[in-house]
């Protein structure tokens, strides 16, 4: 569904405004941060009801998209008027209508105004269409709503052709094609000579203002065609039908004082505006009128065009569904293929390479972000144990995120082997990818070359920091940054540090999904998982296997199960040992033990 519907990229802010519902403040949220909306005073949009859960629904940009994610909340979130499955990001986008519990809530960008007119025309046509919302009702004009009766009174060669409507209605690929076929056959079938689809960007019992209507289409039939037309909208007719009910504008006399412009000034004697509701929201209007000396309005015209809103209405709600699934599609692919890239250049997940052993525990978050780690033996032929390890973190998400973490991954590895220096690497790779990617696209990096003779390590640290020594039985926290993350500035020089590294040694590095994992049911900073956490359990652990699958095991039980909210990867090296020497192996989905 193209139309009303705006692609908003995640370095853009967005903003959530409640349209419909009790008073609730929009929220502005920018690129970089997390959204939350609950029923608890912590939340950034609070909104107190009891159909709110406490931590109901986050929004968050990821990988150049926003994402709208419920947060296992009890009564749900519907977008569009579709359900969203708890833990499973929707993507969103600007006109989109969220609903939380009583309250409406429109996604828009955080620039745009309040209102704003938009105008739209069925393909083909080539003209505009444009509304004007002329003055409420005058004396001689009669407004009221449709009853149940006169909708029943359908005859079975109307039901026959509203069955034959339906089907060109439900054949529309588009929103434009299926409000194009919807005007067409409500023009055909009641005999009214001009009609026009609106959407309005206010909701509930609002009369809406001229600016806030948005002529989707609009056609008048002229001598057996359909041609787009300026459409002139009555503002009492409307407010009528904004109740959800059909209403009905008939001339009552032809005597008109002067009230100012009505539509008895353009002699319009009959006029229809039915409501399209798709979900449980109004979303559009089918409005018809029939002026002048046009007299072929069909008696049974308000039960058929309300027939065919219904049927308007259910082929609008399978656009919507099918909108969604698509959008959910293409981002899975995505994530697919990076997931698949990632798993391809990984190395087991544990062994020996060059006389030091090694154990690696990966888990994808809830959006593949791309870490990427490898251990290289770098040793010459005849010489000492050399052993080259990295870890790294690409921003963002899907086939961009993979790509850049399959191109720095095998340079990476190509230039350590070749060189055997971290600084010349990291320098090297840096340039490349920051004159490769995209602005957006960056690498946070550990590069270690570790030389068993000399007893020493040298490393990089581009913008990383996640890494320790364990050493006599305690992990110490590092504090010293190389510079900012790499493929950012080709011109950066990367500067590397030598520091001792001997037998009974460990190095543990991981990835920012360790320390920044939220607890279950929250986003709020000062719940994350921590680095106190990590060397806790890193001080009480004896080998490689049990640091990473202990600090793994935590790091899910924090989460409260497998969806974590980014890539999680953590890796420990150490000298000569096998990497589960002395220990038993922990069961990472095992039960939490205190």
């Amino acid at each position: 569904m193209a139309t009303g519907l705006t692609t908003i990229y995640a370095n853009e802010p967005i903003r959530l405004d409640p349209i419909a519902g009790p008073d609730a403040e929009p929220l502005r949220i920018e690129p970089g941060s997390v959204g939350t909306i609950g029923r608890s005073m912590n939340n950034d949009m609070v909104l107190l009801d009891g159909a709110v859960s406490r931590e109901h629904a986050s929004v968050q940009d990821k990988g150049g998209r926003w994402l709208l994610l419920d947060r296992g909340s009890r009564h749900g979130t519907l977008l569009n008027g579709v359900h969203l499955e708890p833990g499973e990001p929707a993507v969103i986008r600007g006109g989109d209508l969220i609903r939380i519990g009583p309250w409406t809530i429109r996604v828009r960008l955080a620039s745009t105004k309040e209102s704003t007119r938009r105008t739209g025309a069925p393909s083909g046509t080539g003209g505009t269409a444009v509304a004007t919302v002329v003055a409420s009702a005058s004396r001689g004009e009669v407004v009221h709503e449709v009853g149940d009766e006169e909708i029943g009174r359908l005859a079975k060669h109307r039901l026959d052709l509203l069955f034959e409507y339906a089907a060109q209605i439900n054949a529309a690929p588009d929103e434009q094609g299926l409000c194009e076929a919807a005007l067409q056959s409500a023009i055909t079938g009641s005999g009214y000579s001009r009609g026009a689809l609106l959407r309005t960007t206010v909701e509930g019992d609002v009369t809406p203002a001229p600016e806030s209507i948005e002529v989707v289409a609009a056609v008048t039939r002229d001598s057996g065609s359909f041609e787009t037309a300026r459409f002139d909208v009555s503002a009492s007719l409307l407010a009528k039908a904004t109740d959800g009910k059909p209403a009905l504008l008939e001339s009552a006399g032809t005597e008109m004082p002067d009230y100012g412009q009505s539509v008895m000034d353009l002699s319009i004697h009959s006029a229809l505006c039915v409501p399209i509701t798709v979900g449980e929201r109004i979303d559009l209007y089918l409005y018809l009128d029939a002026r002048g000396r046009e007299r072929t309005v069909q008696q049974d015209a308000s039960g058929f065009c309300v027939a065919l809103a219904r049927i308007c209405g259910l082929a609008m709600s399978n656009l919507v569904r099918r909108d969604l699934e698509k959008r959910q599609a293409d981002m899975m692919v995505q994530l697919g293929a990076a997931r698949e890239a990632q798993q391809v250049i990984l190395p087991p997940e544990q062994g020996e390479v060059g006389g030091m052993c090694y154990a690696l525990r990966m888990r994808p978050g809830m959006f593949v972000a791309g870490d990427m780690f490898d251990i290289i033996d770098v040793r010459e032929e005849g010489g000492g144990g050399r052993v080259a390890v990295f870890l790294g973190d690409v921003t963002g998400e899907g086939i961009g995120a993979g790509i850049l973490m399959a191109s720095g991954q095998s340079h990476l590895h190509a230039l350590l082997q070749q060189h055997a220096d971290p600084e010349i690497a990291v320098n090297a790779v840096n340039k490349y990818l920051a004159e490769h990617s995209p602005p957006d696209r960056f690498i946070s990096l550990w590069v270690g070359l570790f030389d068993r003779g000399e007893g020493t390590l040298t490393y990089v640290d581009a913008g990383h920091g996640h890494w320790t020594l364990v050493r006599d039985g305690k992990a110490t926290k590092q504090t010293v940054r190389g510079g900012i993350p790499a493929a950012i500035d080709p011109g950066v020089t990367y500067q590397a540090r030598t520091i001792p590294f001997g037998e009974g040694d460990r190095l543990v590095v991981f990835s920012d999904g360790v320390i920044e994992q939220s607890a279950t049911g929250t986003t709020r900073a000062e719940d994350m998982f921590g680095m106190d956490r990590v060397l806790e359990l890193l001080g009480s652990s004896g080998s490689p296997l049990t640091d990473v699958e202990s600090v793994m095991r935590a790091v899910l039980a924090h989460a409260g199960g497998d969806a974590l909210d980014d890539d999680t990867t953590i890796a420990s090296v150490q000298w000569g040992a096998r990497p589960d020497e002395g220990e038993r192996r922990i069961d990472p989905d095992g039960p939490t033990v205190n």
